[in-house]
């Protein structure tokens, strides 16, 4: 549905890919590397983890689904409508809460373990 919408508008489509790879400090990297290529892991679904493949044009309205800066209003559930499109940072004008009107600026998010001993799992 999402796809729908977005093909409707006018724009450029941006699309933005994740980096799939097997963290390189895990035990014997090269047989993980060759049961986990990057291609199977980029098709790979969670519920809670985005997609590999997110494409976006200008003007489309995005919801934050993870807090990234409460006292700037980005939140949870925080709606936005995309003013800027880039590999790194895309920018935005939040619609919702006490913030409306305010520009954001959401970054790439890098999630390899830096101390994964910490981790209660």
């Amino acid at each position: 549905m999402n796809l729908r919408v977005i093909d409707s508008m006018t724009g450029d489509m941006h699309e933005l890919l994740s980096a799939d790879q097997i963290c390189p400090t895990t035990d014997n990297l090269e047989d993980m590397q060759i049961a986990y290529p990057s291609e199977f892991l980029n098709t790979l679904r969670f519920s809670r983890i985005p997609n590999h493949k997110l494409e976006l044009k200008v003007g489309t309205l995005i919801i934050l689904l993870r807090n990234l800066n409460l006292q700037r209003g980005l939140c949870n559930g925080t709606r936005l409508i995309i003013t800027q499109i880039t590999h790194l940072v895309n920018e935005g004008t939040i619609i919702t809460g006490s913030h409306v009107g305010e520009k954001a600026f959401i970054e790439r998010i890098d999630m390899n373990p830096i101390d994964i001993t910490s981790w209660p799992f």
